[in-house]
Parts: C-alpha cells; sequence; structure tokens
C-alpha cells in the first residue's frame, strides 16, 4: 500500500498569464503548496478501493495505481509522481475535479493510453490540472460518453496547463465533434508550453485543438493532425474562442489545413500554409521537419527556418525532451531559441 506524504509541492504559475495577461512570460515560476502526494508504483488500471481516505490504494491489488492516485484527488487537492510505463486506462477516463499536478518521467516514456474507448482527462469547470512530462495517447470522445463528444485526449472545462508533453494519435467518434487532440471548452483556460499536438483526428473542427475559451500556446509544434469535415475546418487549429500563438510551429495538417477562425499571433510563429494568419515571410514555408521520434517530438533538420527563427523572450530554458534552451543552432555566434517543441542541437 502506498502511505500518504506530506510535501512541498511546487505549482508552475504560468496561470498567471491568463489572470494578469498575455504579456506575462510562461517561464516557470515557483508557488509553495501542502499537500499530498502519491508515487504510483502500478501499471495497472484499478479503481482506488476508498476515495477520500488519503491513501493510494487500489482495489483488488492494494496498490497505488494512476486510477487510484487521480480518483483520491477527487477529495483533496493532490499532487502526483508517474514513472516510466505504458498505463492503459481500459475502465475510462480520468476525472478532474479539484487541484491535480501529474508529472510522468518524460514524453515518450510515461504513456496514458486511451485505447481508442475513452478520452484520456475529462476536467471538470471546477478543476484546475498541471499536466507534465507526459505523452497522452490514443484517446477517443465517443457516444455518450461523459455528455462531452469533443476532445478526444483532453476534455477541458476547467483550467489546464500541459508542459514539456505530447497528445497524439486521438480522435472524435460523431461527425461535426471536434478537437481530436484537446477542446477547450467555453469555461476552459489553457496554457500548453513545450507541448507537440501530432496525429490526431476529427470529423468535426480542430484535428489538433479545438478552442472555446481561452488558450495560450509557446514554443510548441502542431503537425500531422486531420479535420475530415472541410477544407477550412482547421486540420490543426480550429477556433471559436481566444487563443493566442508564440514561437510555435503548425506544420502538414490536412484536410482542413492548419487554422480556422482568428489566431493572435504574438510573433515568431511559423506555417506551412497561409491560413494562421502569420506575416508572409513566416507562412507557406518549408519547415524541414522529420517523423515522430522516440520521445513523441517531431524533430526539425539542418536548413529549417525553425532553427534559431525564435525568440528568448518568453522561451524555457530546455525544450519538450530537456534540452537546454537556447542553442546556436545556425552557428552565427548568437544562441536563439527555435520555433516549436524541439530545440536543434548543431554538431560541434
Amino acid at each position: 500500500m502506498q502511505k500518504l506524504k506530506q510535501f512541498r509541492w511546487f505549482w508552475l504559475v504560468i496561470l498567471l498569464c491568463m489572470t494578469f495577461g498575455l504579456a506575462i512570460t510562461p517561464q516557470i515560476g515557483l508557488s509553495q503548496h501542502t499537500g499530498p502526494y502519491f508515487e504510483v508504483n502500478s501499471t495497472l488500471d484499478e479503481p482506488d478501493a476508498y476515495i477520500g481516505d488519503g491513501k493510494c490504494s487500489s482495489t483488488p491489488s492494494r496498490l497505488c495505481t494512476l486510477r487510484a492516485a487521480v480518483q483520491e484527488g477527487q477529495a483533496v487537492n493532490l499532487a502526483v509522481s508517474v514513472p516510466e510505463g505504458l498505463y492503459e486506462l481500459s475502465l475510462g477516463h480520468l476525472d478532474v475535479s479539484k487541484n491535480l499536478t501529474l508529472t510522468g518521467a518524460g514524453s515518450g516514456k510515461t504513456k496514458l493510453d486511451g485505447m481508442l474507448k475513452s478520452r484520456v482527462f475529462d476536467i471538470a469547470d471546477t478543476g484546475f490540472a498541471y499536466i507534465g512530462n507526459v505523452t497522452v495517447q490514443w484517446g477517443k470522445a465517443t457516444v455518450g460518453f461523459a455528455g462531452h463528444y469533443h476532445g478526444g485526449g483532453i476534455h477541458n472545462h476547467g483550467t489546464l496547463i500541459l508542459v514539456d508533453s505530447t497528445v497524439r494519435a486521438s480522435s472524435t467518434d460523431l461527425k461535426g465533434w471536434g478537437g481530436g487532440g484537446i477542446t477547450n471548452a467555453g469555461t476552459g483556460k489553457a496554457t500548453l508550453v513545450n507541448v507537440t499536438i501530432a496525429g490526431n483526428s476529427t470529423s468535426g473542427g480542430g484535428g489538433g485543438i479545438e478552442n472555446l475559451g481561452t488558450m495560450d500556446v509557446y514554443n510548441s509544434t502542431i503537425v500531422s493532425n486531420q479535420s475530415f469535415q472541410s477544407e477550412t475546418s482547421g486540420g490543426g487549429i480550429a477556433n471559436t474562442g481566444k487563443i493566442s500563438l508564440k514561437n510555435t510551429l503548425v506544420a502538414n495538417n490536412f484536410y482542413g489545413k492548419n487554422c480556422n477562425g482568428t489566431i493572435i499571433d504574438l510573433g515568431f510563429n511559423l506555417s506551412s500554409d497561409d491560413t494562421c494568419g502569420f506575416p508572409e515571410d513566416r507562412s507557406n514555408v518549408d519547415l524541414v521537419l522529420g517523423g515522430r521520434d522516440d520521445n513523441d517530438t517531431y524533430p526539425i533538420y539542418a536548413g529549417s527556418p525553425a532553427i534559431d527563427g525564435g525568440t528568448n523572450e518568453q522561451c524555457q530554458s530546455t525544450d519538450q525532451r530537456g534540452v537546454t534552451r537556447p542553442q546556436d543552432g545556425n552557428k552565427d555566434g548568437t544562441a536563439v531559441c527555435d520555433v516549436g517543441a524541439y530545440e536543434f542541437v548543431p554538431s560541434p
């Protein structure tokens, strides 16, 4: 049985970006929080034996499973550490209704898998979720599922901070329902930093991201998602709310092309087509991208305009993989952050 631990937990306060305006940096800030902390010790999908008893103990195995840990968070604010492994959610999605900090071992290492049976996370309007260093994969929003047909990987009604993570290979079930990877609902506030959104699909709008609320995206890669609805439905992003992008790469999304709706361009973004409203010299660009790596990121190769094409302002000190930013990728004597979630490291 996993014992409950009390500890001094440090929260990301990227939420300040949404509270006080987009000009505030998304750099990690530290705020002390004292609360329960669980270390997951099993990849089994078993529920908590007694929700609210302060113990992460599943039934019948009496282990600290991912589901048992998150279910304890229905009673208290919670932090969860999830080691490397494949966590298949055979019992359905994970509900977040209070404050949850969930940290994995890295994208491509800690894999949270909906098994194409359910989405992975459903965040209520009362929920606050910081999710870092994981891959969310093979989620699916299905008919009659939690009353929400949008958001194959993550459906957010509350506050979501997603960092150093990938959302991939997720989808929606019904024609017209959007957000193959993520749906940020009208009440939702979301911040994405060093995130890859890739290989998701929907029959509605927003193969990668459907935003109806408020969303800020920094140093992220949105690639190879698709919407089957129409050529203008936003294979990468469909927005009817307020979405801002900075230092972000949007590429090779289809059938609905890269973007639909108004995108607030905070600068240093790149797109492989002209649908995102970026400046002419930042649109219709060949980004020289590779395919998905084992760590679930998409590398940029030598010659890509994304290399040293960003800004060091509001840029994290590492990329999604943990590689130091900025690098002098083009060897011009000045180190500048690359566009997207991946930092190119030049040969010596």
